[in-house]
């Protein structure tokens, strides 16, 4: 028999190595923010540099989380950056931040739920859009968050759905092997009792 081909390596991986690849890049990304807001001066934010990096460090931390806790990650995620919009600039890497929390989000809960948690995210991300450009920070890009999240939460739903139908396929597979197992054995045993019947009738 031909050996059977091997998952890909995502499928492969287990829940602990996921979370050792989480919190390496949450840690690279930490580094990243460390190293732009002091060679940006506070990423252009009208903020001292060390609130500047609080922000950047909390926006990036909870990744080391999302499969633990996607909610409160995503919670804090979304909370940076809109602190983030009204004071006028989001470094791409908050957006980063926030594409893998929202993603994860989709990816762990029931649509439903997923949907009431997008609707709030892109509701926070549009009044701080609003409250930058009410403080004179026109250059925000309007809708860039939204994008963001709306494309990323429609990736984890869609890979959340196709997961679900894959293990319907298996159940489904794996209850037809069991069907023709029992009907194997029942035939076994219907031609014992006959062997048997017509030994007794001899």
């Amino acid at each position: 028999m031909a050996a059977a081909p091997r998952p890909p390596l995502a499928y492969r991986l287990t829940g602990r190595q996921w979370l050792a690849i989480d919190c390496v890049v949450a840690a690279i990304a930490t580094g990243i923010v460390l190293f732009n807001v002091g060679f940006q001066h506070g990423f252009r934010y009208h903020v001292p540099t060390a609130v500047a990096a609080a922000l950047g460090v909390a926006a990036v931390a909870p990744l080391a989380v999302r499969r633990i806790w996607p909610l409160p990650a995503l919670a804090v995620v979304t909370s940076v950056c809109c602190a983030a919009t009204v004071h006028g600039h989001v470094p791409n890497l908050l957006y980063v931040a926030l594409a893998m929390a929202i993603y994860m989000a989709a990816c762990r809960y029931r649509r439903p739920f997923a949907v009431i948690a997008l609707v709030i995210v892109e509701i926070a991300l549009t009044v701080a859009v609003l409250a930058a450009f009410a403080g004179g920070h026109t250059k925000v890009d309007p809708f860039r968050g939204e994008l963001v999240a709306g494309a990323l939460w429609f990736i984890g739903d869609s890979v959340r759905e196709r997961r679900r139908y894959l293990a319907g396929l298996a159940d489904q597979e794996a209850q037809r092997r069991r069907a023709e197992a029992e009907r194997g054995r029942h035939q076994v045993e219907r031609r014992q009792l006959g062997l048997v019947a017509r030994g007794g009738a001899g």
